[in-house]
């Protein structure tokens, strides 16, 4: 039933965005839903996390979906927005929303959150066939290192625990409530939404000890891009960002933290890089005005959420919105790619 109902879902999405895209409703109904003047400039930025070259496989190793693409998909989406967009980098795109040169199509930012070997592995030479530029964004505290993200360690374990029937609730702090069910996918959100770091850490613990998890036992997909493998990819059309020190949320921490997280991590990339390091990308996309307020302090030039929907020329570069992407984001009513669908989605007609 629940098949069934996705399925309905998605051949809805399907045929609005095809009517969208044939009888041209998609830009006003673009300008009213996000409030942008008909022909004002507007900015799109995309969003990936782990490139994989099997989905069904890597789902079946314990990684969250809604992290990953395959290659597969990723070149449909790339060839795609070669058709109904022009990708740019984020700083001409940036310049392009301060008046810079017009473009014959809407310019697209390509970016990459977290800083995955797959990129490199998977991603990178598809960019390169197409000559798409990129902004990868890397958490200075695992780049070059065996560490795997909380996250991700998380999500792991939480799939075990649910294939084996593992009640969570003897392992949880105290009134912290699983009001979410069991599934992994919103469990983790909720944990780390709710629980302090120390807390996150020491679930993660207390799980694998009970199921007997060891380092080597998470997937392979999971491990982290190592810094010759950074700066091959600076040095070949994909620009480098911070994406704080240790993939904090910035909005649950205090002043001096988030100004730790962001500054030191401009200051390792730019040391490790040898040039300026000028954007961010916020963990979960999290952001306040403080965090705003500390990311300027510290120099970026701009920041990036998880925000859908356009970037109007009336902007606040440190708070540009972005569309995610996964595997799934772009199916139209069957299993297969659609522009439309994608489209739309990017546009923020789908939020």
């Amino acid at each position: 039933m629940k098949n069934f109902v996705q399925q309905g879902r998605r051949m809805v999405k399907s045929i609005l965005s095809a009517v969208a895209c044939q009888f041209r409703f998609v830009e006003p109904w673009e300008n009213q839903r996000h409030q942008i003047r008909s022909g004002e400039r507007r900015l799109y930025v995309v969003g990936h996390h782990l490139p994989v070259g099997d989905f069904s496989l890597a789902l079946r190793q314990g990684i969250s979906p809604y992290q990953m693409i395959s290659g597969k998909r990723f070149e449909e989406q790339i060839k795609w927005l070669l058709r109904d967009f022009e990708p740019v980098t984020l700083q001409e795109g940036l310049r392009y929303l301060e008046g810079g040169p017009l473009r014959h199509k809407s310019p697209v930012v390509l970016t990459f959150d977290d800083g995955y070997r797959t990129v490199y592995e998977i991603a990178y030479p598809i960019l390169k066939r197409h000559g798409v530029p990129a902004t990868l964004f890397v958490c200075t505290d695992y780049v070059g290192t065996d560490r795997l993200f909380i996250h991700d360690r998380l999500f792991h374990l939480l799939w075990r625990g649910h294939r084996i029937g593992l009640s969570l609730e003897r392992f949880l702090p105290r009134g912290i409530e699983t009001s979410r069910g069991q599934r992994p996918q919103p469990m983790t959100r909720f944990l780390l939404e709710r629980l302090a770091e120390a807390e996150v850490l020491a679930l993660i613990g207390r799980l694998e000890e009970v199921l007997s998890v060891l380092p080597p036992d998470y997937p392979d997909l999971l491990r982290v891009l190592t810094w010759e493998e950074l700066h091959e990819m600076d040095r070949g059309g994909v620009t480098v960002g911070a994406h704080t020190k240790g993939h904090r949320i910035l909005t649950r921490h205090p002043a001096d933290r988030i100004q730790e997280e962001l500054s030191e991590s401009k200051r390792v990339l730019e040391r490790n890089l040898g040039r300026e390091v000028a954007h961010v990308a916020y963990p979960n996309g999290a952001w306040d005005p403080e965090v705003v307020r500390i990311a300027k302090s510290a120099g970026y030039q701009s920041g990036i959420t998880t925000q859908g929907g356009p970037n109007g020329s009336a902007a606040d570069l440190l708070t540009l919105k972005r569309t995610v992407l996964c595997e799934w984001a772009t199916r139209g009513g069957g299993r297969n790619h659609s522009d439309h669908v994608g489209t739309c989605l990017v546009k923020g007609l789908f939020l």
